[in-house]
């Protein structure tokens, strides 16, 4: 696919013109960093789901409207989460063309991951040093199973009920089999793409109650809900998640199961900061490079992302 130079914006026809326009988008855009730097969230008291807190709060993520003054390069660069809402994601022919009757007759036969009995994924690396040491029981969300679509989403009663099924694809597979033209209906998306590196796009069904553990990804992370709702429970990179080391199958993953944390085992997990964002069609979140997100299905739910390489992740993969 073809992509924007970082930090490209329109032409203009005169070096004056082209001062002026950059000089206000410059004062905007410091207006509106200044508030995601000092204003970022809202407090919300009391929530249910995150009672464990001594605080009984969680930070709500700020929610803005993009204009074209403001790049995606801006916004990564401030480095906290946020929700966009008029991104680049409104144009695009999915936002209102795609639904679950829609994908089911695009790619009616998929291969989705299966876990048996827990609703809650957590990525098991295989081949990691310390693997003939775990001792817990778990089951390999790397298992892909081959279903249909409409097995995925389920009946509306079966979201506490195994075995519990998700599907996850790289866009440019579905792109080179079933669903040849399916980048006509997420363009344009070369705004989201930071990095030349490690670009990657794609597609997440699943019904309500499916969750991914809480982990954090090193990569740049734009992601679109296009049908249903989602919950993103997020923490910053330093606080105490009790990550598995990286020789361990789960690495990247907390220990921490944040919905009945064992607050004995983990006990420094009660200084944690925790925020919130719930996400609905057309809402496009951002989550930075090293933050921990834990994510819930609310309701049956389409969504994409784009991932592309920070500097950060560059900086692991020189060391």
């Amino acid at each position: 696919m073809g992509r924007k130079a970082r930090g490209s914006g329109k032409q203009v026809s005169s070096q004056e013109t082209s001062s002026s326009v950059n000089r206000t988008s410059l004062v905007i855009f410091s207006v509106i960093a200044a508030a995601l730097s000092f204003a970022l969230y809202h407090v919300v008291s009391n929530e249910a789901h995150l009672h464990w807190f001594s605080s009984s709060t969680t930070l709500l993520v700020r929610r803005y409207e993009m204009n074209e003054s403001i790049s995606y390069q801006a916004i990564a660069d401030l480095s906290v989460p946020c929700v966009l809402t008029g991104s680049v994601a409104d144009r695009w022919r999915a936002r209102k063309e795609w639904n679950t009757k829609f994908l089911m007759a695009k790619i009616p036969h998929v291969m989705a991951y299966r876990q048996l009995s827990e609703r809650r994924f957590t990525t098991f690396h295989d081949g990691k040093p310390l693997e003939p040491l775990v001792n817990e029981k778990w089951e390999d969300f790397n298992v892909k199973v081959n279903t249909t679509l409409s097995t995925v989403l389920g009946k509306p009663l079966d979201e506490l009920r195994g075995p519990f099924l998700y599907y996850s694809e790289n866009v440019a597979h579905l792109k080179r089999s079933v669903f040849t033209d399916i980048m006509d209906y997420i363009h344009p998306i070369d705004e989201l793409i930071l990095s030349e590196d490690n670009v990657q796009v794609n597609i997440w069904v699943g019904r309500r109650g499916i969750i991914t553990n809480t982990h954090y990804d090193t990569t740049y992370n734009f992601f679109v809900q296009l049908q249903g709702r989602k919950r993103f429970t997020l923490f910053q990179p330093s606080d105490p998640l009790y990550v598995y080391p990286c020789l361990h199958p789960h690495y990247g993953h907390s220990q921490v199961d944040i919905t009945r944390p064992d607050l004995n085992k983990f006990p420094s997990f009660r200084k944690a900061s925790v925020y919130r964002a719930e996400l609905g069609p057309g809402d496009m979140l951002f989550v930075p490079p090293f933050w921990f997100h834990h994510v819930e299905t609310l309701e049956e739910s389409i969504s994409v992302n784009v991932w592309s390489n920070s500097p950060e992740y560059s900086t692991i993969n020189e060391m």
